[in-house]
């Protein structure tokens, strides 16, 4: 049986204002994701790597996301893009 109290350890982290970074430690080095938005996850040696590499991830995110709004809009479809701000 593996005790996993000292396989890892995690880490949360505000992101940005976006939500959580959560940052787990493992063999390898740490894994990464931001808690509040699947798929914005990513792995690195180090912290400071896996950090960077999670940056990277969410930019990444966020950019697919507007391109798919774009190709939508170009496509027809009718909706209102605003800055959300949450009450």
């Amino acid at each position: 049986m593996v005790n996993f109290a000292h396989t890892f350890s995690l880490t949360v982290y505000y992101f940005k204002g976006i939500g959580k970074a959560i940052y787990k430690k493992v063999r390898s080095g740490y894994v990464a994701w931001i808690e509040e938005i699947p798929g914005v996850n990513t792995q690195g040696a180090s912290k400071k790597e896996v950090r960077e590499n999670l940056s990277d991830a969410l930019s990444e995110f966020l950019l697919a996301r507007r391109d798919f709004t774009k190709r939508e809009r170009s496509r027809g479809a009718s909706f209102v893009r605003e800055r959300f701000v949450a009450v």
